[in-house]
């Protein structure tokens, strides 16, 4: 096969250099720490910037220049350019990222972390190439998220001479475009404000920029739709200035659970959801409770298990409720039921790797946040009710004698969720030593529960976030930040009319979970 070389053209070279001086000229504080992302070779533009700014190339320490070194073409291949980005909140007060978004698999993903990278007030610099309309295109170029990391290019060697991460990626992956809009709406659902946007040619010469957040005169308004017409018709460049006001559960509550209509949006974006739930209260009526109370915390040491069916469903679930048993002392073992190897951010990645990676992220995350693990590692989708598994978690049960058993809502509709419950119900069945003494606590993973008990976790949202942030594979494909952010906002609103976050649960005693018929049956049938 014939080898790719990496080349910029000068479309590229005059385009970004009429960023980078723009970012230069800029105002700034002294002793600015800015981020440096880019597929393509910045390095010569660096030797005239101002002395007062510490640049800095962004990496993750895993997937780096050096780890990177050794690896062939295709060990390459499978690593997505994300992955990159280390996930230590507020390190910098600025990032540039030029030439870069095109080549990342999520980008929804990409500017999560670089959001959570900025400090307060900070800036990100995001120079991407223009998407025009498919009217004025000869072929329509698939979007990526159709179908991740499937656009590379095959002419690349199986083993290339690369040393250097970015460029390979470059040459492996064509460049992706993003039309305005659909870079619009991915930053401001992370919380960034859109300060300006700039366009360019590829001759580096600016055509137009204008504040999205601002009212505009005839005479701006006139060029506006003279530049709307050039990014319906050209793939030129798109400089947009964005700035990170707070973090981005203060911005939530101030900007959208805050809103009038924002229960009205709830109950239309988790329709699916809240229906089910109403369907499981209307055949079961005696689950359905008149006043939910707060939680009262143990106040000795008592032991927790947390039944996960897949890493990163006790975070979503309990996180909050968990930190804040850790910290008070409590022993807090999460048993991980599963590998988590069906994932879409997985689909293309070695099986190995599949199998591996969400357990290493499981037993990382449990170590920072001062938790026990336990990994049992079962095929994703395929955990059983068997007695093999049954025995074993009864002895792990009669080891532990655990206070409070965390387990997912039994009618959540994942068919492994429910299995750990039919678990829990076989092993309760049976018995073991300490049951007497023992508390179980449904929580809430893709389900909606009748809840009974709830706990405030507004001190611990920011610990919960990063609990959820380690968990980066799953949070490739879908948002959990932002799905954890909308349910806690609305159960405080619900349960206690005030703005804030709380994780709701369905506290029972073992008699009580063993007696409901509802358990019996809707472990495999919906109401």
């Amino acid at each position: 096969m014939r080898r790719q070389q990496v080349r910029i053209d000068s479309g590229h070279l005059l385009s970004i250099a009429a960023c980078l001086q723009i970012i230069q000229d800029a105002s700034r504080p002294k002793q600015s720490k800015m981020g440096i992302l880019s597929c393509s070779d910045l390095s010569g533009y660096w030797k005239n910037w101002p002395k007062g700014i510490n640049l800095e190339i962004p990496s993750s320490g895993e997937v780096g220049p050096d780890e990177c070194r050794g690896l062939t073409g295709n060990q390459w291949l499978w690593l997505d350019l994300e992955d990159q980005l280390p996930l230590q909140p507020s390190i910098y007060s600025e990032i540039v990222a030029a030439d870069w978004l095109e080549y990342c698999t999520w980008p929804r993903w990409a500017l999560q972390k670089i959001y959570h990278l900025l400090q307060d007030s900070g800036t990100l610099w995001l120079l991407v190439r223009n998407h025009p309309t498919p009217f004025f295109q000869r072929i329509r170029r698939k979007a990526r998220e159709q179908r991740p990391g499937a656009h590379f290019n095959e002419d690349i060697e199986e083993s290339p001479a690369f040393t250097d991460f970015y460029a390979f990626k470059k040459a492996m992956y064509p460049p992706i475009s993003y039309r305005v809009k659909q870079i619009e709406s991915m930053l401001k659902s992370l919380g960034f404000e859109i300060q300006q946007i700039q366009l360019f040619n590829d001759n580096g010469r600016s055509l137009h920029q204008w504040n999205p957040s601002r009212r505009q005169g005839v005479l701006t308004l006139i060029k506006k739709l003279m530049a709307r017409w050039f990014l319906a018709k050209e793939k030129i460049w798109v400089l947009y200035v964005c700035k990170k006001m707070k973090p981005r559960w203060e911005w939530f509550l101030e900007n959208i659970s805050s809103h009038p209509v924002f229960p009205e949006n709830f109950n239309r974006r988790y329709a699916e959801p809240i229906a089910r739930l109403q369907q499981w209260i209307s055949a079961y009526p005696s689950f359905r409770s008149d006043s939910v109370s707060a939680l009262p915390c143990p106040a000795g040491r008592s032991t927790v298990l947390v039944l996960s069916p897949h890493p990163d469903d006790e975070a979503i679930g309990c996180g909050g409720l968990l930190l804040h048993l850790i910290e008070s002392g409590n022993r807090v073992v999460v048993l991980q039921l599963t590998d988590g190897s069906i994932c879409d951010s997985l689909l293309d990645k070695p099986v190995p790797y599949r199998h591996l990676v969400r357990i290493q992220e499981a037993r990382q995350s449990a170590q920072t946040m001062g938790a026990e693990c336990l990994c049992w590692g079962a095929a994703d989708g395929n955990l059983q009710c068997s007695p093999e598994w049954i025995e074993k978690l009864h002895a792990l049960l009669s080891d532990l004698r655990p206070n409070w058993i965390f387990a997912p809502f039994v009618n959540d509709p994942h068919p492994d969720h429910r299995a750990c419950s039919d678990l829990l119900r076989a092993v309760l069945q049976r018995g073991f030593p300490g049951q007497e003494d023992l508390t179980i606590f449904s929580y809430e993973v893709s389900s909606f529960l009748p809840a009974n008990v709830y706990f405030r976790i507004d001190r611990l949202i920011r610990r919960k976030e990063q609990w959820l942030l380690s968990y980066q594979n799953g949070l490739k494909s879908v948002d959990y930040v932002d799905f954890c952010l909308w349910r806690h906002a609305y159960a405080s609103r619900i349960y206690t009319n005030q703005p804030g976050y709380i994780e709701c649960f369905l506290v029972l005693r073992p008699e009580e979970y063993l007696s409901a018929e509802a358990f019996a049956e809707s472990s495999h049938t919906d109401p």
